[in-house]
């Protein structure tokens, strides 16, 4: 790199899911499966301190972890027409700033409704299709072309349904049985940020029932998060942590990820954790912000953590309470120390004043628009380059190109370090990759 050239690095989940960490449309249904299973004593632990704690994971992930597709995209679903009678209803009966956005809802209703119709096969196309494969086929009164598990709505639409769905809920003129598939639909799409994000409400409404289930979800969430960063610990001999396990003077990493024991000792001291980590706590009562506890940078196993938990000195009552120190990834944050202000500005600060920006396994999504903010209002030079390794180059480039007021129309399709690339001039390229296909030269190749 030439004299005075400074790199920033930020860190997006895709870098931690080639090591076997959960994305976070996974995790809340990963930490209910943990609660009631290997992470029994840390649940009960925390349990232990919430009396009369009201929490039900099967409330908000399905008892069988089912996902919004799944309740919705099979053939005896009725929550799609539910939805499309009472949004038109809504429509025949209202004439306010609110109908266009129903409309548009309404829309993608019809969308769905196509997709639930013609995702089936019958029993005789299928025989078919069995013996193009040299399978034989029992009848089983048909099947999907595509399984719904898994299928997750886009980050807009999912925002738009909920807060509709939400709204809607509180109609008088809903039936009973409306009202239900309302909230089933709601819940379904709300993922373990949002679930914190309005928990944790309850600290700024006094709510003690909030209070308590915030507290109950943020430290499984943290004790799950913890104990899978060290299993995964011996999994990076290959991953980007490896390639940055020695940065050029001046270079700084901005991780969105809570796993700060990934990077080497060498390059600790360089790494800004936007979110927090899953190795500190906070005192809420006195803001301060505990990082050296021995207990918790030691432990190995669930027993570990279940007894550190049980040695916490929480009293609701009393207004002592110790949060996990993992802040939820919200477009507004929760601000819980002056550290994680301090850590936000200084993020600013590497970010204006980089000549590079690398940016990996990131998708810009609204729940982390604080970051965003920072990238779209950079008060640095004009010439920054930044390179943006994805494999949703298509969807991840047309985010970027959003918010940073660039026209995605006038990227061209190039090559670079062997990756298929779109660029527009210089200073902003995609690739299209994962964070595992990287190495030392290929990083270089593309920061050239």
């Amino acid at each position: 790199m030439p004299k005075g050239h400074t790199v920033a690095y930020i860190l997006g989940a895709g870098v931690d899911k080639s090591l076997g960490m959960p994305l976070a449309n996974e995790l809340l249904s990963d930490v209910a499966v943990f609660a009631n299973g290997p992470g029994k004593p840390v649940a009960d632990a925390i349990k232990n301190h919430l009396p009369y704690l009201r929490f039900s994971f099967s409330k908000y992930t399905g008892e069988q972890g089912e996902t919004f597709a799944e309740r919705v995209l099979v053939e005896d679903s009725q929550a799609l027409d539910t939805a499309k009678s009472v949004l038109d209803r809504y429509l025949e009966e209202h004439n306010d700033e609110e109908t266009d956005r129903i409309r548009a809802v309404r829309t993608v209703v019809d969308a769905l409704e196509k997709i639930r119709d013609k995702n089936r096969l019958e029993d005789g196309t299928l025989n078919q299709l069995a013996e193009i494969g040299g399978e034989a086929h029992q009848p089983s009164g048909g099947d999907f072309i595509f399984n719904p598990r898994g299928i997750a709505l886009t980050p807009v639409v999912r925002q738009a349904f909920r807060k509709t769905f939400q709204g809607l809920i509180q109609a008088e003129e809903l039936t009973e049985d409306e009202r239900d598939t309302f909230t089933e639909m709601a819940l379904a799409m709300m993922n373990v940020e949002e679930l914190l994000g309005d928990l944790f409400s309850g600290f700024y409404t006094g709510q003690k029932t909030r209070q308590k289930q915030y507290l109950y979800v943020a430290w499984l969430c943290w004790a799950y998060l913890r104990l899978k960063m060290e299993e995964a610990l011996g999994n990076g001999q290959n991953s980007l942590y490896q390639h940055l396990a020695s940065l050029s003077e001046g270079d700084r990493v901005i991780t969105l990820n809570y796993t700060s024991k990934f990077f080497s000792d060498a390059t600790r001291p360089a790494v800004h954790s936007f979110h927090g980590d899953c190795l500190s706590y906070i005192r809420l009562d006195t803001r301060q912000l505990i990082k050296d506890d021995q207990r918790v940078l030691e432990a190995k196993t669930v027993e570990d953590i279940a007894d550190f938990v049980r040695s916490l000195d929480i009293d609701l009552d009393s207004g002592k309470v110790f949060l996990p120190g993992i802040v939820p990834p919200l477009s507004v944050k929760p601000v819980m120390c002056r550290e994680h202000l301090e850590t936000w500005y200084e993020c600013g600060q590497i970010i204006d004043d980089a000549s590079t920006i690398v940016i990996v396994g990131y998708s810009f999504n609204l729940a982390d628009e604080h970051l965003n903010d920072l990238l779209r209002k950079r008060r640095g030079t004009t010439d920054v380059r930044v390179v943006i390794v994805n494999p949703d180059m298509e969807g991840t480039s047309a985010n970027v190109c959003n918010i940073l007021g660039l026209d995605a129309h006038q990227l061209t399709d190039t090559t670079r370090a062997g990756f298929n690339c779109r660029q527009t001039g210089n200073n902003l390229v995609f690739a299209n990759a994962k964070s595992e296909q990287l190495t030392s030269e290929s990083l270089e190749q593309l920061l050239s």
